[in-house]
């Protein structure tokens, strides 16, 4: 037997049938919550030959990763050479030259008291394709130049000059070569050496996350686990890890809980401001 069933409405949400269709009944909006427009947002693109500024902190860092690790390793390039510890400067704004590829930041060097100007540049190597390569070609500081100072000369990264045992395709994970020693880092020297391990750990991560910024970003900081150098002489102190050539296997976890083995080949070709880092990971 078939049943109809009428939809009964509160008397409050009834319309008299008596009510113009055409007319709008009066409601008083005045209790709702106001919402105002969105903001206009603009753009105004960087002129021909300039300069890109780009505002870097803790909430857009992801959405500049790339030229924040360039800007990272090519201070590092610099504290190799010259035994300081800067560290890029968050409260500041860094420069990009968008036609040049040079960036200009500041950085602090908190045991010396000191901050300084400086100018980096860093650029993708397309030697070596199984690995993530980046060449440091520029890392200066920028003091206010003389009159008759002279523009430094930039050179490119001669590989000719790299040691033999350092050269072809990336190993994946502590190969056994007898012509090379393996030196693995003490928990003391780890935390010395903690800031440079650590980018090392950020490239090789990069090398996964290049697609995924916030991901990138969000992963860190990272757990050192265990670290392992690979040296063509017999290494036995952390003073000697400072070295030109050398390879690098960081075991490493994530924020995330993700376990990582990253494989960190470094080169120099004996030029000032010259630095070779390679890059694998493993998940």
């Amino acid at each position: 037997m078939k049943e109809d069933f009428d939809a009964v409405l509160p008397l409050d949400l009834m319309v008299s049938p008596s009510l113009n269709p055409n007319s709008t009944p009066d409601y008083d909006f005045s209790t709702y919550p106001q919402f105002s427009p969105p903001c206009q947002v603009t753009y105004t693109p960087t002129p021909p030959g300039g300069h890109l500024v780009l505002c870097y902190n803790s909430r857009n860092d992801a959405l500049y990763a790339e030229p924040l690790l360039c800007a990272k390793i090519g201070l590092h390039c610099y504290n190799l050479e010259n035994g300081t510890n800067f560290e890029r400067s968050c409260s500041d704004v860094c420069e990009v030259a968008e036609h040049t590829g040079v960036l200009t930041l500041r950085a602090r060097d908190l045991a010396r008291g000191c901050f300084c100007k400086f100018e980096t540049k860093v650029w993708y190597s397309t030697e070596n394709k199984d690995c993530f390569h980046v060449i440091t070609s520029r890392c200066r500081t920028l003091a206010p130049p003389l009159p008759e100072e002279e523009e430094k000369e930039e050179s490119g990264f001669d590989t000719l000059s790299v040691d033999e045992l350092f050269k072809g395709n990336m190993p994946d994970w502590l190969p056994g070569d007898s012509k090379l020693h393996y030196y693995e880092m003490k928990e003391s020297e780890v935390e010395q050496a903690k800031k440079w391990l650590h980018l090392y750990a950020e490239l090789a991560w990069y090398t996964k996350m290049q697609r995924d910024p916030l991901m990138f970003e969000y992963a860190k900081p990272f757990e050192l686990r265990k670290i392992i150098v690979q040296t063509k002489e017999v290494v036995d102190s952390m003073k000697n890890v400072k070295l030109d050539n050398g390879v690098f296997y960081i075991s490493f976890r994530t924020r995330c809980g993700v376990v990582c083995k990253g494989v960190i080949r470094r080169t120099r070709d004996g030029r000032p401001e010259h630095l070779s880092l390679e890059a694998k990971c493993f998940m």
